[in-house]
């Protein structure tokens, strides 16, 4: 169920982009820190015209290489950004984990339902099974004249009531395990039903 809910895989991604908000605003809070480089050539001529005349000769490559530390005063918006998103996060953290304690309580309580429905089953076939037998002893004993017609009707009227129940008790079975699929979130792929696919442009 963890896995398959729809509901509970939004609430991770929205939790996901809190945490990208706190990492982004947290970083607004730290120092700029630049590297630079640069490169040049330079003269050695004394004279007006020397570093034109003698280029070859009395030049020298120049090479720069430094860092830029730049600390902004106060910061005050930046630290406000970063709490209110540290806050939204501590939020969206909590609404996770609420959903998926309930989510856990769900599947228990569906999971319970549909073990009750099978015992149900189980005890309406059974009800069929004895009903059927007394159909039987009460039509044998209608053939040797023991009993009436009247009898034989009652007790036919038991018996179809048992198997109103058995069929009503499957049925019953059926949706519980149907809320089960759903509350995992499995029931459409179970049915071979594919959102993704139905979400593609045909060619």
């Amino acid at each position: 169920a963890m896995l398959c809910r729809p509901d509970l895989a939004q609430a991770r991604l929205n939790l996901a982009n809190r945490d990208l908000d706190v990492v982004r605003t947290k970083n607004g809070l730290l120092p700029a820190l630049d590297a630079f480089a640069s490169y040049g050539r330079q003269s050695e001529g004394t004279g007006r015209g020397d570093w034109a005349r003698d280029w070859d000769d009395a030049t020298y490559d120049r090479f720069q290489l430094g860092l830029s530390f730049d600390i902004a005063p106060g910061l005050r918006a930046e630290r406000a950004r970063f709490e209110r998103a540290r806050l939204r996060q501590d939020q969206t953290e909590a609404a996770l984990r609420n959903l998926e304690q309930l989510i856990e309580t769900e599947v228990r309580k569906t999971a319970v339902e549909v073990e009750r429905q099978w015992e149900s089953i189980e005890a309406a076939r059974q009800e069929v099974l004895r009903r059927e037998e007394e159909l039987r002893i009460e039509t044998d004993q209608f053939r040797l004249g023991r009993s009436t017609n009247l009898d034989v009707l009652q007790v036919q009227r038991n018996f179809v009531q048992a198997r109103v129940a058995e069929a009503t008790a499957r049925v019953r079975s059926m949706e519980a395990v149907a809320a089960l699929y759903r509350t995992e979130g499995t029931l459409l792929p179970r049915r071979g039903i594919s959102l993704e696919s139905d979400r593609r442009s045909p060619l």
